[in-house]
């Protein structure tokens, strides 16, 4: 896998793609938790969000649109570090992922945890935890 996913590229960049539109009738309950207004996630950079149950989840966005990122290392649970490289890295023990969360290498025993994340029409979005 790639060192360098960015390319060169600006990871604190304006735009990009957006997530995919909300099914109809979307709303904040059960699974569906509020996440940042789209507008504010920038490209190869990310958000924190806090979410009850999961602690705090980072949402990013790429080529293919906006997504949600547990950045707790597979190995030992540490929280990795996204870099200006665009990868996330473990302080812990190495392990590196890529920025949409492939391990690269290090002790880490898989990728980092992915959610979906949708937008509603006002750009606010939606991060569905049981994906």
């Amino acid at each position: 896998m790639d060192d360098q996913p960015l390319g060169g590229r600006d990871p604190l960049a304006e735009g990009g793609p957006q997530a995919a539109a909300c099914p109809a009738g979307s709303a904040v309950s059960g699974t569906m938790v509020k996440g940042p207004d789209a507008a504010l996630v920038p490209l190869y950079g990310s958000v924190a969000v806090s979410v009850p149950g999961l602690g705090t989840l980072q949402v990013g966005r790429d080529e293919d649109g906006l997504f949600a990122i547990d950045p707790a290392c597979t190995h030992s649970k540490c929280p990795t570090v996204l870099k200006a490289s665009g990868l996330w890295e473990c302080p812990c023990h190495n392990s590196r992922f890529t920025y949409d969360g492939a391990k690269l290498d290090g002790p880490a025993s898989g990728p980092l945890k992915r959610y979906t994340v949708c937008r509603l029409a006002d750009g606010t979005t939606l991060i569905d935890t049981k994906s």
